[in-house]
């Protein structure tokens, strides 16, 4: 519920959004929230990954839960800062960027709202129900804002401001509510700690930086070399391809925790699992985006409007990332991580990120919208084909029943 409203909820104001806007402004809106996304995963650091497992293994401990809660937090609040003053130098250091400066610090909320929601330690307690009220709470109140308070292009930047203060307040009803449901109190970690924590992260945390590479990096290095307009058929199309992913988010989310602790008491178990994974999720998955592919002409239309013809073929190509997404979930993130390979998980991803964004560069420069959209799908492909070699090389083979390579 928490990832689907995270997803479900923003997809019904976007034939909204998209037509009151119209594509420039909305690919404003998608190229400040490209750039600002990399100031969020530079404050998630690892944590949605490390910190969720520790937690999950500790759950039953109050002090140590109070100790990783409050180191996690230190770092958490010290990189939102270090956020702060890298984006305030960007946007003031470049023409590009200070033409429209408000539209970037005010989506600065975004930051904000990832430094201070916990998901980590609620995920790891597996105790999820408090957050999803909260935040379907929050998400529900700005949908109705959108329909009541934008009606015309000018109002995008009162669409920036609503989204960026709902995600602040979601961001700290989270935190005071985990404070109280788990009795957690504050303490002041050692130097130790806080080393031990930041280590823990580091892995996941370099590749998320090259997830995000190859991810935002799409529409963010799309806006440098053509307009917002081109932005905008993009984003519109990326849309509806994140919808379609979104709804297996939260199954991943969900199951993260479980299959490290199912790893940690019986690794053959964890690869049945992951086994079957891989073979329910995949066959629906593909089945779903040929759906997309198939239905791509009506989903524009009805969903972004008719000044959206151009997203038709983007749409197309981006069609079967969604599949491509779900078995990289489960071999990278449950499967790797689970079984502590965590620099064959970071070599997949800074190897395929700097492929990544060399390829979609060249692609974008050469074939702008188009271009991205194949790079895109060819970086989701080697992502697995690297995991896939990775998990020979350590001779882990989901499709052998011993879960070894003969």
């Amino acid at each position: 519920m928490l990832q689907g409203a995270s997803y479900v909820l923003p997809f019904i104001t976007v034939p909204y959004l998209t037509r009151v806007l119209g594509p420039a402004h909305y690919g404003l809106i998608g190229f400040a929230a490209a750039l600002i996304n990399y100031f969020t995963i530079l404050t998630g650091y690892g944590f949605n990954l490390s910190a969720t497992k520790e937690i999950s293994l500790k759950r039953d401990d109050r002090e140590r839960i109070s100790q990783i809660f409050s180191s996690v937090m230190i770092i958490k609040l010290a990189l939102l800062a270090l956020s702060l003053i890298l984006v305030l130098v960007i946007v003031y250091s470049f023409d590009k960027f200070r033409a429209d400066a408000y539209v970037y610090l005010f989506s600065f909320g975004l930051v904000i709202n990832n430094a201070l929601f916990p998901v980590w330690l609620f995920q790891g307690m597996e105790r999820m129900k408090y957050i999803t009220y909260i935040n379907l709470a929050g998400r529900v109140a700005l949908t109705a804002a959108v329909f009541v308070f934008i009606s015309k292009q000018g109002d995008y930047m009162l669409y920036v401001i609503l989204n960026s203060v709902t995600a602040v307040l979601i961001g700290i009803a989270s935190l005071l509510c985990a404070l109280k449901v788990f009795n957690i109190r504050f303490v002041l970690p050692t130097f130790d700690e806080l080393r031990r924590q930041a280590i823990e992260g580091w892995y996941v945390f370099i590749s998320s930086i090259s997830i995000v590479l190859y991810t935002s990096s799409t529409t963010f290095i799309l806006g440098l070399f053509t307009n917002n307009t081109v932005v905008g058929y993009f984003t519109g199309a990326d849309k509806i391809r994140q919808a379609v992913q979104g709804l297996f988010t939260p199954v991943f989310q969900t199951l993260y925790p479980y299959v490290n602790k199912l790893a940690h008491d019986s690794k053959r178990e964890a690869l049945e699992f992951m086994r079957k994974e891989v073979l329910s999720l995949g066959i629906v998955g593909s089945f779903v985006c040929v759906l997309v592919f198939i239905n791509a002409k009506f989903l524009v239309g009805a969903i972004l409007g008719g000044e959206y013809a151009a997203s038709v073929d983007l749409l197309r190509i981006l069609a079967f990332i969604p599949v491509l997404n779900i078995l990289g979930n489960i071999l990278t993130v449950q499967c790797l991580l689970s079984l502590g390979l965590k620099r064959d998980y970071l070599l997949v991803y800074v190897v395929t990120s700097v492929v990544g964004v060399l390829a979609m560069i060249y692609l974008t420069h050469g074939y702008e919208a188009p271009g991205v959209s194949f790079s895109v799908l060819f970086v989701e492909s080697l992502a697995i084909a690297m995991t896939l070699y990775r998990m020979r090389v350590n001779h882990i083979n989901l499709f052998d029943a011993s879960g070894r390579q003969p």
